[in-house]
Formats: structure tokens, C-alpha cells, sequence
């Protein structure tokens, strides 16, 4: 997980969710991924479209 010291080009920190409907309206996992971001203090998120099986 990426601390609030990372420096720029530090490897990614990736987060995958699962979920039965589409993602993007899911208000659990919105809330979850807010508080990552805040946590990691985030300069840049980047959403990859797609689905994956697991």
C-alpha cells in the first residue's frame, strides 16, 4: 500500500473489487475507494475499463 511519502514513479497501488452489478454504482465500494484515496493522499487515479473473471 502506498504511504503519504511515496516519491513520483513509485509502483502503482492497484485495488480490485467484485461485485454483482456494475461497479461504478456501487456505494459501498464508491466509499471504499474515497478513503483509499484520501489515505494514500492520491495526486492521480486512473480507472482501467474492463471486467475480469476471477
Amino acid at each position: 500500500m502506498m504511504g503519504r511519502n511515496m516519491q513520483e514513479g513509485a509502483d502503482p497501488q492497484k485495488q480490485t473489487f467484485v461485485s454483482g452489478g456494475d461497479a461504478r454504482e456501487d456505494e459501498t465500494i464508491q466509499s471504499t475507494l474515497v478513503k483509499i484515496i484520501e489515505r494514500a493522499d492520491a495526486k492521480t487515479v486512473t480507472e482501467i475499463e474492463g471486467i475480469s473473471t476471477l
